[in-house]
């Protein structure tokens, strides 16, 4: 468990790294680099702890955004927190895919939350086919396809070899 822990900061510092950099390379980047992150939290923290960093993404993810007001991202990611720490006991903690599969279902319903919260406070977002098809279905692809690429993965041959075949690599519930 604390060698999960240790890695799971690891890559929790990466993420907010990659985060902070990124908008300074690649201008017109729109894929989350926190959604893997928040996803792996469920499974190694309590829910307590796991909206802690939920709230945390969410205040890095509005410090760094310049159109929507201050605290949207961490409101939706605590109610996306909310409403999917649930679902976690239908997917199996130790698939490859079940972190880039949770990574679409956070990110897609993060964005609905995120247009609910911008209609409630009077920005007027327009709903569109295209949005829909973008925001809802692409970009979430995408945040699987990085979950994927870059914590699925990496973990996977991390960890394959280093520990006992009973044992698992990534994405356990907590105690």
């Amino acid at each position: 468990m604390l060698r999960q822990k240790s890695t799971f900061y690891l890559f929790f510092f990466l993420s907010v790294l990659s985060t902070i950099i990124t908008p300074a390379l690649i201008f017109s980047w729109r894929v989350n680099l926190l959604i893997p992150i928040l996803v792996w939290s469920f499974y190694l923290f309590p829910k307590g702890e796991s909206l802690y960093i939920a709230v945390s993404c969410g205040l890095l993810s509005d410090l760094m955004s310049s159109h929507e007001p201050l605290g949207i991202f961490a409101l939706s990611y605590c109610l996306s927190h909310f409403f999917l720490y649930q679902k976690k006991q239908q997917f199996f903690e130790d698939s490859l895919s079940t972190l880039p599969i949770m990574s679409f279902i956070y990110s897609s319903i993060s964005t609905c939350l995120q247009f609910l919260l911008l209609k409630l406070f009077a920005h007027t977002p327009s709903a569109s086919w295209a949005w829909a098809f973008t925001d809802l279905l692409l970009m979430p692809a995408l945040d699987a396809f990085f979950a994927a690429l870059f914590f699925s993965f990496p973990l996977h041959f991390f960890f394959s070899g280093s520990k006992a075949k009973d044992e698992q690599y990534v994405l356990r519930r907590p105690q």
